[in-house]
């Protein structure tokens, strides 16, 4: 069964526990395959951090990509781009992401080829 990345799951600071959790509803993603975070809720996307968190991520991919999962495009659009790139130089240029269709409330899937 392929698993679904998530470059980065935006989020808040709930303010009972204090604790990050997502601001979005990743239950449809989760019909798709198990859900792997690249990231954790509390990486910094600051302009001056944002270089560590390209190196986490790209040492996740390291250790849990395979070529039958899907990319959710979430996030952080230098996470997105960053996870996209490492995928498609590994993969012979192959992609297989996953955008949220709002209108039928789904996933629209698009595997395709991308020059690296």
């Amino acid at each position: 069964m392929p698993q679904v990345l998530l470059p980065h799951v935006p989020s808040r600071v709930d303010a009972l526990t204090r604790m990050r959790i997502p601001i979005v509803n990743l239950d449809a993603a989760a019909k798709i395959g198990p859900l792997i975070n690249l990231l954790p809720l509390e990486a910094d996307l600051r302009p001056d951090l944002i270089g560590a968190s390209i190196h986490l991520t790209r040492r996740a991919l390291d250790e849990v990509w395979r070529p039958d999962d899907w990319l959710v495009c979430i996030g952080d659009p230098i996470i997105q781009a960053t996870a996209i790139h490492w995928i498609a130089t590994r993969s012979g240029g192959v992609v297989r992401l996953l955008r949220w269709g709002a209108g039928r409330r789904e996933y629209d899937a698009y595997e395709g080829h991308i020059d690296v």
